[in-house]
């Protein structure tokens, strides 16, 4: 039988994901610690999220962290394309769930002073989506996978947010804005378009905090069963074993 180069060269970025901890099994612990790289003094810098699904090796994951802000080479983001910092992936028996993580010291009406507004954390969610889309299903789930949906969420993580509520009492164009409307529990989920013209239903969860911040894994969910089979599925579905097993 000839040499499958393109089955090969998926396996040697397979290995390459892991071991440049682009993609990060969970195991053992159920908790992450996310730490933002470019956080200066005062600015929200650390993470913690509880109650994530995690298994026992890290061969059969059942959750992985995406590390959307590694700066080596191939992994990096494109070039004007901006993404949350990472992204909380699980599988459940019905649903593969993106969570995707934003973190953010002060909620910003509009881009002022090299501040990113409210509107650049609705852009790097659609980004983030892009992102996702063009990796997971080329080199991560193959067609086993082929019939399980996969939902979006947006995690927005914050300290403050005195500046945008102050200026949406006198800017009315903030008032009609969506995300605005999400932050302040007017509508909960935001409508998204990705880069190949297929539009999305993503539900929005802003979380309020101080470092030491943590919230829990059963915060961005609204709907308890949707919860119950992500965190305890009742077959044995897995993420992909990208890893090679063991020998006997």
């Amino acid at each position: 039988m000839s040499k499958n180069h393109f089955r090969d060269n998926r396996i040697n970025i397979q290995n390459a994901f892991l071991s440049e901890d682009f993609l990060i099994p969970l195991i053992n612990e159920d908790s992450y610690k996310i730490t933002e790289k470019k956080a200066k003094f005062e600015k929200l810098g650390n993470v913690t999220i509880t109650g994530i699904p995690c298994s026992e090796d890290d061969i059969r994951p059942k959750s992985w962290i995406l590390d959307l802000e590694i700066d080596k080479p191939v992994f990096a983001n494109p070039q004007f394309t901006k993404t949350t910092e990472k992204a909380l992936i699980v599988l459940s028996e019905k649903m593969l769930w993106i969570f995707m993580i934003e973190m953010k010291n002060s909620l910003q009406p509009h881009n002022s002073d090299k501040q990113e507004g409210i509107k650049a954390i609705q852009e790097k969610f659609k980004h983030t989506i892009g992102r996702v889309l063009l990796l997971l299903p080329v080199y991560i789930f193959g067609k086993s996978y082929n019939d399980i949906p996969i939902r979006f969420k947006g995690i927005v993580l914050y300290q403050n947010d005195n500046n945008l509520v102050t200026a949406a009492k006198t800017d009315k164009k903030i008032e009609v804005d969506n995300l605005y409307q999400i932050f302040s529990g007017q509508k909960q989920r935001l409508s998204l378009c990705d880069a190949f013209g297929t539009t999305h239903e993503v539900e929005i969860y802003f979380k309020k905090g101080k470092e030491p911040f943590e919230v829990e894994f059963k915060d961005f969910f609204n709907d308890k069963n949707e919860y119950l089979a992500a965190i305890n599925p009742k077959d044995d579905t897995t993420c992909p074993i990208i890893k090679p097993l063991p020998s006997e």
